[in-house]
């Protein structure tokens, strides 16, 4: 069970280039013009980050995660060296470990993300050695029948389906004036008119708002019953979230936490009594150890959770299946022959928007994943 090999890949599956990242959105970017129009100018590293991990008996763990040739060189320069030649049973203590050494440089974003790509890989590898799933080692099935809401940039396309709710990401900010505002209006109107009144709308702002915006916006859209407001103001300032909360009142929910990247990040949010639905991202937040922590977390507050981008991880609809306090799951609405819901074979997805598992173990990457993937070079 000691691990022999750390092989670190690249996969370019069109991530900046799909629908969500080409059209205009609200970002925290969007107060400089030169990186309005869309959020490709700006976003981070876009490739994917393959990690897989082989033991002396050749089993092989497998994970995926963001952060391009950031994330690539962590796991290269400094974490490879430190699990060779480590029992790959011992998680948690990895889990510490890389976290520890990462301290002087990082303590969240990109250093959470590749310590969550050798946590998740090194939970594939005890599924496969084990021959369970992820699911049954997390608790075993808990969430038998689990909903699936979608986010979509053309809420049009999903009237007619069973999605529990439709969010839609807003094209408007505290600088783009009153057309920005009614650009948001329209957005949700047609929201609400593809969901009809039996199913839900939430928005998503991206980060790009204040607090009196926010709350300019929670009136404007009163008519159109909107079930959250996600990330409407910067992660850094838990205060400003306390001010919002006491100005909307228990009417105004906020779901937050998929730029909280550790259970630390979260109990701020939850010790502050500002998150209604808490949305952790399992690749950015330290992986299926952490996330465990933070569900506890989130369980003790009597608080929501929903996997951030949880379609596209099947460890994040493993432990949406095994977790208490796991409402619902999201889908993510990409391109047509995006390679994005097609990164794995087998195990569990969302299909007619609801979770079917085909109780496969272990993660295994897709052929066309693997025929897309190049090999990490460092640079020097």
């Amino acid at each position: 069970m000691t691990i022999v090999d750390v092989e670190i890949a690249m996969l370019d599956a069109g991530y900046i280039r799909s629908t969500l990242f080409q059209q205009r959105l609200a970002s925290p970017m969007s107060a400089f013009a030169e990186f309005a129009a869309n959020r490709a100018l700006w976003m981070w590293p876009s490739e994917k980050v393959i990690t897989i991990l082989r033991d002396k008996d050749g089993i092989e763990g497998v994970s995926i995660t963001n952060g391009g040739r950031v994330v690539a060189t962590i796991l290269h320069d400094q974490f490879a060296r430190l699990i060779r030649g480590r029992a790959a049973d011992d998680i948690a203590e990895i889990w510490e470990i890389l976290v520890r050494s990462s301290l002087p440089f990082d303590r969240s974003g990109y250093a959470m993300m590749a310590v969550a790509a050798v946590d998740i890989a090194l939970w594939d590898m005890k599924s496969k050695r084990e021959r369970q799933t992820l699911t049954t080692l997390t608790g075993g099935v808990r969430n038998r029948d689990l909903r699936a809401y979608v986010t979509t940039g053309v809420p049009e396309r999903f009237a007619q389906t069973a999605f529990s709710g439709i969010k839609v990401p807003i094209p408007g900010g505290p600088h783009d004036g009153p057309d920005g505002v009614a650009e948001n209006i329209a957005i949700v109107r047609r929201a609400r008119a593809a969901a009809g009144d039996d199913r839900d709308v939430m928005i998503d702002a991206f980060m790009a708002w204040d607090v009196d915006y926010t709350l300019r916006m929670f009136e404007a859209l009163q008519p159109y019953r909107v079930r959250w407001f996600e990330d409407p103001l910067p992660p850094n300032n838990i205060r400003d979230f306390e001010v919002l909360k006491r100005a909307g009142g228990d009417a105004l929910h906020l779901a937050l936490g998929n730029f909280s990247f550790s259970r630390w990040d979260c109990n701020e949010l939850l010790s502050a009594g500002v998150v209604s639905v808490l949305q952790p991202d399992i690749a950015w937040c330290g992986g299926v150890t952490e996330a465990l922590r933070i569900v506890a977390l989130a369980n003790m507050r009597q608080t929501d959770v929903i996997f951030h981008n949880t379609s596209e991880q099947p460890w994040a609809l493993a432990l949406s299946q095994s977790q208490p306090g796991v409402c619902e799951v999201e889908y993510v609405d990409r391109d047509s022959d995006s390679m994005l819901h097609q990164l794995f074979e087998g195990g569990a997805s969302v299909i007619g928007a609801r979770v079917i598992d085909d109780g496969t173990v272990g993660h295994s990457l897709s052929s066309r994943a693997r025929g897309a993937m190049t090999a990490f070079e460092p640079s020097r």
